[in-house]
This record gives C-alpha cells, sequence and structure tokens, in this order.
C-alpha cells in the first residue's frame, strides 16, 4: 500500500513537472502556478475607496448627529422643557408641586 502511495506521488511530480504548473483552469484548461492563480473577488482599489466613502460620510454625519439632540419630555412628548430654577420654572413648580415648591421657596 505504501508502495502505490509513493508510486503516485512519484507520478504526480513528474506530471507536475512536465505541465509546468499545480492547477488546472476547469473553462479552458490553463496549467497555472501557485503564484499565477488570482483571486478576482475583488480589488485593493475599491476596498480602500469603499473605506474612505464610508468615513468621509461617517465624519460628515458626526456633527448632525451630535448637534441634533433634541430635549423632551419622555412622558408625553412636548418638545418644550423649562429649567426649575428659572422664573417660568418656579411658577410651573408651584402649579404642578405645590408641597415640594414650599421647601424650595424656603431655600
Amino acid at each position: 500500500m505504501k508502495r502505490d502511495i509513493l508510486a503516485e506521488g512519484k507520478y504526480w511530480q513528474q506530471v507536475y513537472k512536465e505541465l509546468g504548473g499545480r492547477y488546472i483552469c476547469p473553462e479552458c484548461g490553463e496549467v497555472l502556478k501557485e503564484s499565477q492563480i488570482q483571486n478576482t473577488s475583488g480589488s485593493l482599489g475599491c476596498l480602500v475607496l469603499i473605506i474612505l466613502f464610508v468615513t468621509i460620510i461617517g465624519i460628515i454625519l458626526i456633527p448632525f448627529l451630535i448637534g441634533n439632540k433634541k430635549h423632551g419630555c419622555p412622558k408625553c412628548g412636548s418638545k418644550t422643557v423649562v429649567r426649575m430654577d428659572s422664573p417660568k420654572g418656579k411658577l410651573l413648580l408651584k402649579q404642578y408641586y405645590p408641597e415640594t415648591f414650599k421647601i424650595v421657596e424656603n431655600l
């Protein structure tokens, strides 16, 4: 059995040597060396362009995403909120939370 494997190995070595390569194209029959095989799934240039495009778009969108924070009430969805320590805030605090306003009024 070992002789068969060795004989087969020698046979293939001879074939590789005669044809000048280890690979064959199923479409055209071209015999190729490993160094001649090309990966045709994409190119480095396309990859670099895509990465640059995504990066540039991301950089352009950062100010819009960070700067477009909208304050509002999560309960009712109102777009207007007022600081409690402002004059209008104190009036609203007095209107909606009179007991709490008494504590704040004494401070």
